[in-house]
């Protein structure tokens, strides 16, 4: 039986608390395949890194190199012979004896950062949605709206977003320090 048919992946996603689009890319160190997630966290697992990936849909990840997969939609650009940039800064060099690969899938990078210029402007999200990279940040954020009266004092703040570290150091919960 399978890692994916017998939930072993799926168990270790709701353990750490994240999801398969969260993953810039998984890494072979040692016995363990490392992932690397958007939050700068590194989840450490047994599985091998074969079985890893899988679970995953296959056209959201490619294998550079041995030990080394990126998720594609957060690869930044492949710069000559298959220099792989990530939105994190970190970069990795792709296998040298197909270097082809490398330069289509530069293309369908290229193609993609076009099209999404081409078209209108995403939605924007909500103010949590913007915010929720900062939820498990081990500083207290929070974001305040100023109130202002008539002639231009500020008078009042009213706390629009805060993450679980600003409710240990205020000691108040969350949900009260976002009541209006």
């Amino acid at each position: 039986m399978s890692d994916c048919t017998n939930g072993r992946i799926e168990r270790m996603l709701k353990r750490h608390h994240f999801k398969v689009g969260d993953i810039l890319y998984l890494t072979h160190e040692g016995q363990r395949t490392l992932l690397h997630l958007q939050d700068r966290r590194v989840i450490p697992t047994p599985v091998p890194m074969k079985t890893v990936t899988a679970c995953f849909p296959a056209d959201d990840f490619w294998s550079i190199q041995k030990g080394v997969v990126v998720a594609k939609r957060y690869v930044v650009s492949i710069e000559g012979k298959g220099l792989y940039t990530m939105v994190d800064g970190q970069q990795f060099q792709g296998r040298g004896r197909n270097p082809a690969e490398h330069k289509r899938r530069a293309i369908q990078l290229d193609t993609r950062f076009a099209a999404s210029a081409r078209t209108q402007p995403e939605i924007p999200q909500s103010l949590p949605e913007r915010c929720s990279i900062m939820d498990n940040a081990p500083n207290p954020f929070c974001l305040l709206e100023l109130v202002f009266d008539p002639a231009g004092r500020g008078v009042d703040f009213v706390f629009r977003y805060c993450n679980k570290a600003m409710e240990l150091l205020k000691g108040v919960a969350v949900e009260r320090m976002l009541m209006v």
